[in-house]
């Protein structure tokens, strides 16, 4: 979903500045306006920026050394930078650091440098603050969260998601809410705190469906969450918790499978669809319907086979192909290792685990070349 910087509203056919390249409206109009109201003054000033950036970037080039690791040569500067800044501006140079330090940590796979970006974030969220920017400012607290998850910082990661759904309880941000109930709830789970966990998990599904935007996407996170949640810390159910898990598993598959019809190429979105057939086999074994836990089982290995061969799919979501199926492997072998039927089904993901480890290996020998 993307906002016109003028009005804030979704822009169906977004166009961008022509100058600076860095703003989006959903009109000429919106374009116009902003211009006259000081985007001007802006587009000069990220101009300054972006041949700064430029610069750094071609003795990046000249050393072999890849643009966004230059880019973080900025980062001791920052607050220099952003001196005598229009609070647009300010936005654009923050976010610029910021994509500079995600590329770095996910292609160092380390992550050692995750840490950087709360002082970063905060500032972001500090001047979407100031120009009411309130959307993203609540985004921003969620990214704080999520990012004091990583660093097992868990008091800090449940004040910001309580900040981030506050901002959307005040300026009616369904969206917003949800995503920082899941991301509550799952850390109230992690507490012990069973009871407000599973509700507020229960929450940002309800809330789900009710927010602004394309909302499918959300849905299916928020399903993802409850789902697994309730296996882990639910072991028994009643006949209401059984119809309710039931349906959600379902909802959980066809929405995984419509979201990926309208984008094929987002490696992802490949992976909700493998995670939703081994979730809904989990729920029917749980209530006692094999054959259909056997059913989502076949599903999840066809899947498998029709996309992990895919070019584009990066390593890191060829690593969660795998985790998948382990995942099938275990769960055939706990709850069906004495029932014949099932050892054709598990033969099979035992081939592709073998499929798996030898395209790794060969890989990696290519690689080491």
């Amino acid at each position: 979903m993307v906002l016109c910087t003028h009005c804030q509203k979704t822009c169906s056919t977004p166009k961008h500045c022509s100058v600076c390249k860095s703003v989006v409206y959903c009109s000429i109009k919106c374009q116009r306006q902003s211009w006259r109201n000081g985007h001007k003054t802006l587009c000069k000033n990220i101009g300054d920026f972006k041949d700064v950036l430029a610069k750094i970037h071609a003795n990046a080039n000249a050393n072999a050394m890849p643009k966004w690791e230059s880019t973080l040569l900025l980062i001791p500067h920052v607050d220099v930078m952003l001196l005598n800044q229009t609070p647009d501006c300010q936005i654009i140079m923050l976010n610029t650091l910021l994509e500079a330090l995600t590329e770095y940590n996910l292609h160092t796979f380390l992550k050692n440098r995750i840490s950087e970006m709360i002082p970063l974030l905060k500032k972001l969220a500090d001047i979407e603050g100031q120009i009411q920017r309130f959307r993203d400012q609540g985004e921003t607290f969620s990214r704080i969260a999520d990012i004091c998850i990583t660093l097992e910082d868990d008091t800090q990661a449940i004040d910001f998601f309580q900040r981030a759904r506050k901002v959307g309880e005040i300026h009616g941000f369904i969206g917003l809410e949800s995503v920082a109930c899941r991301g509550l709830g799952e850390l109230f789970l992690k507490d012990g705190r069973l009871d407000e966990g599973m509700g507020l998990l229960r929450n940002a599904v309800i809330a789900a469906p009710l927010a602004e935007g394309d909302t499918q996407y959300l849905e299916v996170v928020a399903l993802k969450t409850l789902l697994s949640s309730v296996l882990m810390y639910q072991p028994t159910w009643d006949d209401d918790n059984q119809k309710e898990m039931k349906e959600l598993a379902l909802k959980y598959c066809v929405l995984s499978q419509l979201i990926l019809s309208k984008d094929q190429d987002t490696p992802k979105l490949l992976v909700f669809v493998l995670m939703s057939f081994l979730t809904q086999a989990q729920v029917l074994h749980r209530i006692g319907d094999a054959s259909g836990a056997r059913d989502a089982m076949g599903k999840l290995l066809s899947s498998l086979q029709n996309t992990a061969q895919r070019p584009e799919v990066h390593a890191v979501y060829r690593h969660i192909y795998m985790e998948q199926v382990e995942h099938a492997i275990k769960f055939i072998a706990i709850y069906f290792e004495d029932e014949r039927e099932w050892d054709d089904l598990l033969n099979d993901f035992k081939i592709e685990r073998s499929r798996f480890d030898n395209e790794s290996k060969s890989r990696s020998m290519t690689q080491s070349h």
